[in-house]
C-alpha cells in the first residue's frame, strides 16, 4: 500500500484530532489562541497528513512526559509519568463549544 498519509479523512478523523487539541488545551499545553487555529486547520484538513501536521509537537495519549514537562533532553524514567487520560469536564464542555462553532462557521464558509 502507498503513503497513507495522502489518505483522505472525514469528519471522524476530524473529530478525533480536535478532541484530542481540547484536551492539550485543557492541559495548558497550548492557548486559546493556537487552539483556534489548530482547530480551524483541523475542520479544512482533507488529507491525514495535514491532521498529523497539527499534533506532532504534543504527546500522544499514552506517551511519557516528563513531570515538570520542560524536558529539552532524554529524561530518566524516575520523572516520567503517562500522558493522562482523564478529562476534567468544564474546559472538555468549553472546547467542545468552541469545536462545534468553528464546525459551523466552516460550514457555512462553504
Amino acid at each position: 500500500m502507498g503513503d497513507t498519509s495522502e489518505i483522505r479523512i472525514g469528519d471522524t478523523e476530524r473529530e478525533k484530532v480536535l478532541n484530542e487539541l481540547g484536551e492539550h488545551f485543557a492541559a495548558g499545553r497550548i492557548d486559546m489562541s493556537e487552539f483556534e487555529q489548530r482547530s480551524s486547520a483541523a475542520g479544512a484538513a482533507r488529507y491525514q497528513s495535514e491532521l498529523d501536521a497539527l499534533l506532532t509537537d504534543l504527546p500522544r495519549k499514552g506517551q511519557l512526559v516528563r513531570k515538570d514537562a520542560v524536558a529539552i533532553w532524554p529524561a530518566s524514567q524516575a520523572d516520567l509519568v503517562p500522558v493522562s487520560n482523564h478529562r476534567p469536564l468544564i474546559p472538555i464542555a468549553l472546547v467542545g463549544v468552541v469545536a462545534v462553532v468553528i464546525a459551523i462557521l466552516l460550514l457555512l464558509a462553504l
